[in-house]
């Protein structure tokens, strides 16, 4: 390798940085609104674990997608509860957790359940929307990040559950919630379905900005192959046992390895009784193959990989 080939290398290099372009992109918006099945279908790729849990994320969660000269970075976040909810120091984190996060992104997804807000209202929706300026200027002067307000888009979700009758009301909720906070743009989406997220992708990229990517292309997301196992573990526990069990139950990681082109992926789920451990593992032992059957089937699409699934219940 001569001189002039390793100068060649890094003007080519350079040449491709500034080519590159970049948006950080936060998701917010109250529990169970769809943040991580709106993460997942931008990503194209699960990164986050979905369940009908509130509050399922429990912390922030970091999906990519690069597209040409463009990577988007997105951030899901845990759900965000007003003051009178905050009555333990880990919601106070979590919700302290998804404002900072929002701080540090050059645009905003504000995202709501528009069918459970027309079927029955939460009065928490127009207090958020309310309280964007206000809360990203409690975290940080003036709500401002080098001198610029962050542009915020809202999302109305789950538009598949509408009748077509119904969509007066959709655009009722849009300009009650459009007259809260001064948004950039609005979309009405089905994150599910996949319904109106092209739109949404388009409009991100457009205002995506001339900056070195951060991660290299193809990859998906900053957790490694085990934290992403434990989520898509945790995902499966609190969708088969969604009342019975407490968000204190654990899933760790204990290792990883590879034989013979199969990933071998142990995990443990900690739980405080043995009562918890019971639930868990189910009559003979049902329960938790069913889990195992379903999370291996995950896995398997995600990491491009057969699987060996390992879980064993523990008591902390």
């Amino acid at each position: 390798i001569t001189q002039r080939n390793i100068n060649v290398n890094i003007d080519s290099y350079l040449e491709e940085c500034k080519s590159q372009r970049s948006l950080r992109v936060g998701i917010i918006g109250v529990p169970n609104a769809g943040k991580s099945v709106l993460t997942n279908t931008l990503v194209g790729s699960k990164v986050s674990a979905v369940s009908q849990k509130t509050n399922t994320t429990q912390r922030q969660t970091l999906g990519v997608l690069t597209r040409g000269d463009v990577q988007l970075l997105f951030f899901d976040t845990p759900g965000l509860i007003d003051k009178t909810h905050l009555n333990s120091d880990a919601k106070r984190a979590r919700v302290k957790g998804a404002w900072t996060t929002a701080l540090h992104c050059d645009r905003l997804l504000v995202i709501v359940d528009a069918f459970r807000q027309v079927q029955k209202p939460d009065p928490r929706i127009p207090k958020l929307i309310g309280d964007i300026a206000p809360a990203l200027a409690k975290h940080q002067g003036g709500g401002q990040v080098g001198g610029k307000t962050i542009p915020t888009v809202l999302l109305l979700n789950k538009v598949d559950m509408f009748d077509p009758a119904e969509m007066k009301r959709m655009d009722y909720l849009m300009a009650s919630l459009e007259a809260l906070h001064n948004f950039d743009q609005t979309f009405v989406i089905s994150a599910k379905y996949h319904r109106g997220t092209a739109e949404l992708l388009e409009y991100l990229c457009s205002h995506a900005m001339q900056r070195e990517w951060q991660v290299e292309e193809g990859v998906r997301t900053d957790q490694s192959s085990s934290e992403l196992a434990a989520e898509i573990v945790r995902e499966e526990l609190f969708r088969r046992l969604n009342q019975e069990l407490p968000y204190i139950v654990e899933v760790r990681p204990v290792s990883l390895t590879v034989k013979a082109g199969v990933l071998k992926i142990k995990q443990e789920i900690l739980v405080d009784t043995k009562l918890q451990g019971s639930i868990v593992i189910g009559k003979g032992g049902t329960v938790l193959e069913g889990i195992k059957v379903r999370a291996s089937e995950t896995l398997k699409k995600t990491l491009g990989s057969p699987v060996s699934l390992i879980i064993t219940v523990k008591t902390r």
